[in-house]
């Protein structure tokens, strides 16, 4: 139970700090948020990543591998499907929309 826990947390993880990072965007354009949001938080996720798996690998044999394929296929789907999301369909700002109608 402990370990399901542990892998839908991770599993959401690096979408979160991507969708953090769109929603404070300042741009107009949902592409130039996504493109922002990457920029900023892409290589601190890319590391949080690498560095998980490195910490974990050693001291958890099997658990570690499956953590390992966790954190590698939440950062792929991050990456290239979460954010081409956004690109399409990601939410803007209301106020923002709003001042520029009236």
């Amino acid at each position: 139970a402990i370990s399901v826990t542990v892998l839908v947390g991770l599993s959401c993880d690096f979408c979160l700090h991507i969708a953090e990072s769109y929603s404070h965007s300042r741009l107009d354009s949902r592409k130039g948020r996504a493109t922002e949001a990457v920029e900023r938080t892409g290589s601190p996720i890319t590391g949080a990543a690498m560095t998980t798996v490195a910490a974990v690998l050693p001291v958890m044999k099997k658990f570690g591998i499956i953590i390992a394929i966790n954190i590698a296929v939440s950062l792929l789907y991050g990456f290239f499907f979460f954010v081409p999301i956004l690109m399409v369909a990601g939410p803007m700002p209301v106020g923002d929309e709003l001042k520029s109608r009236f």
